[in-house]
């Protein structure tokens, strides 16, 4: 989860770099320039709240890659962060080229990633088939961005009743809802798989249906595996689907962090993913971004 942090001149992105931030308005636009302190080859994202704006307003910093021995642009250019309707409008704009239109992808998954960020986005590239070129198939985007929306909306339908029931019984008097109901809240993790390819295969909406229909119910919370109905130790992930135990902290081994390290690389890529026939198919060792350890 980004950072949030209040600028006072600079800002310091969860301890990975540091930045002096500058805000001018324009026509009612604001800018906001950052000048980064670090070397790191990496890209650095946060939220950044700008105290003394008229409107509360977030912005995600992307800082500048760097190349080794020498920044590209002593600079980081920032993007107004909005909603997830706002950023599934920018992925079907097609007046916006491909790449400009996978970073609002992006965001759609930090909104809504039921399997946690990265497992979230490798079902996505796989069952939209998005190839490593964007301009081969722009289109891709626009499917991805679907399957995503269907599965949020049945997530959304169940939180609203929720929250009118809350309400409901709030004016009754019971203030704190039960232990068992914290998974409303939990749009990034309703089915964490700490291993990013290792997830369901079936399409996001249908496990969004089973899972929350477990999660009513109290079956979540089994040793049988509320996605794909196997069985799973307390402890660990699903050995099947992938899917943890709900509200589970897993300690991956070093191998396998080292794996998944390696891998991610290939997966933001979209190097070695299949791309015919990959919608509905089972992952295995010859479907995976990247061979396993």
């Amino acid at each position: 989860m980004p950072h949030v942090v209040q600028v006072a001149g600079g800002v310091q992105l969860r301890g990975f770099v540091q930045a002096e931030v500058s805000v001018s308005v324009a026509d009612g636009v604001p800018e906001i320039v950052a000048k980064p302190h670090d070397t790191h080859g990496r890209r650095h994202d946060a939220i950044v709240m700008f105290a003394g704006l008229a409107v509360a307003a977030a912005h995600r910093l992307n800082a500048v890659t760097r190349k080794r021995g020498a920044l590209e642009q002593p600079c980081l250019y920032c993007r107004l962060v909005t909603s997830f309707p706002a950023q599934a409008r920018r992925v079907r704009d097609e007046q916006l080229a491909p790449h400009q239109r996978m970073p609002a992808l992006r965001e759609c998954v930090l909104h809504f990633g039921p399997y946690g960020f990265r497992a979230t986005w490798h079902h996505l590239m796989l069952t939209a088939r998005v190839p490593q070129d964007l301009d081969a198939d722009p289109n891709s985007l626009v499917r991805a961005v679907v399957e995503l929306e269907k599965a949020r909306a049945v997530w959304l339908e169940h939180r609203d009743t929720f929250t009118e029931r809350r309400r409901r019984e709030k004016a009754e008097g019971r203030r704190s809802p039960r232990r068992s109901e914290g998974w409303y809240s939990w749009a990034g993790r309703l089915a964490f798989c700490p291993d990013p390819m290792r997830h369901p295969s079936e399409p996001l909406p249908i496990v969004m249906e089973r899972l929350i229909g477990a999660y009513i119910t109290g079956d979540a919370w089994s040793l049988r595996c509320p996605v794909c109905a196997g069985d799973r130790a307390a402890s660990e992930p699903c050995p099947a689907c992938g899917v943890a135990p709900p509200g589970l902290a897993i300690a991956l081994p070093t191998n396998l962090q080292h794996r998944i390290a390696r891998d991610w690389h290939q997966i933001w890529q979209r190097t070695g993913l299949p791309v015919d026939g990959a919608v509905g198919r089972r992952e295995t060792a010859a479907t995976r971004a990247g061979s396993p350890a």
